[in-house]
């Protein structure tokens, strides 16, 4: 365990399966029917939860090998892990920072035929004329989660599941299987399974406060490459013309909000009020004056 700018955070690797692991999380997820993979996300809850203590955290799996360190300092991985991470070709990083939240409340998600509408932690309201069955990418092959685009369509899939779970320690084995691999199954439709690199940028769970909705769910980053076929998904194409929506309403409103340099400043508007009332165009005339030289009158009785 280390500090990362203020978060006590965890690295984690795989250990008991070097001889039979190697080339990434897609792969060594598919040992042993999905037993090494299992087991290594049970171990992980155990020391996160149960050692640590830690209720709320964040985790991700890092494709490749370890997370990037703090800017300017070295790793703080000792060799033997680094070596295990190395031949797994992925670690997994924890971090909590001792933040309280409330996540929001997600339970309209579960209705897959209602229009999508909730707001989420950070106070970001997602109303979409959209059902979260039209955003579905893959059913799980066992009926307990599903594959799904994201909302706010970026660029990733979502693996959540058909029940109301909040953590992954409520989970049967089943679960959490469908949970770690379903996104992978979806991912390679459209790609090779021989690649050697894993098949996406990250994988990241929220547990407790971290969460921005209380329903537990598995977000996979993907790279701009490997989302594009899910860029002509009828879903996305429903997200993408609303996302655009959005960012031109914000436009509109920030364009509102910017001062017009052409507008007069508050002294000018108030010297014009003040000409408006005082100034010769409204001043009474005055008659004019006789010229200096001009001759007297004279007047004479009749």
């Amino acid at each position: 365990m280390f500090d990362k700018g203020g978060k006590s955070c965890l690295v984690l690797a795989p250990a008991r399966h070097l001889a039979a692991g190697g080339g990434g999380f897609a792969r060594f997820a598919r040992l042993a029917a999905g037993q090494a993979l299992l087991s290594f996300v049970r171990e992980v809850l155990r020391v996160v939860e149960e050692v640590e203590g830690w209720k709320d955290y964040h985790l991700r799996v890092v494709a490749g090998g370890l997370p990037p360190p703090k800017r300017g300092q070295p790793n703080p991985c000792s060799e033997e892990l680094a070596r295990c991470v190395k031949h797994a070709g992925f670690s997994v990083l924890v971090l909590t920072d001792g933040h309280k939240r409330t996540p929001a409340d997600a339970e309209t998600l579960q209705d897959l035929d209602a229009a999508i509408d909730y707001v989420d932690a950070s106070g970001t309201h997602v109303k979409l004329p959209i059902t979260g069955r039209d955003l579905t990418v893959m059913p799980g092959p066992r009926g307990l989660a599903r594959c799904v685009l994201d909302a706010q369509a970026r660029p990733m899939l979502v693996v959540v599941f058909n029940r109301f779970v909040r953590r992954q320690s409520e989970c049967s084995d089943e679960e959490l299987l469908e949970l770690w691999t379903l996104a992978l199954d979806a991912i390679e439709q459209h790609h090779s399974q021989e690649e050697e690199q894993d098949p996406f940028l990250a994988m990241c769970i929220n547990a407790g406060s971290f969460q921005n909705i209380s329903h537990l769910h598995l977000k996979v980053w993907l790279s701009g490459e490997r989302f594009r076929p899910y860029e002509a998904h009828p879903g996305y194409q429903v997200l993408a013309q609303a996302r655009s929506e959005r960012r031109a309403g914000r436009d509109r409103t920030a364009k509102r909000a910017e001062p017009r340099l052409d507008a007069p400043t508050p002294a000018a508007r108030g010297q014009r009020r003040w000409e408006g009332v005082s100034g010769s165009d409204h001043a009474c005339p005055t008659p004019a004056a006789e010229p200096v030289d001009a001759p007297k009158r004279r007047w004479r009785k009749k």
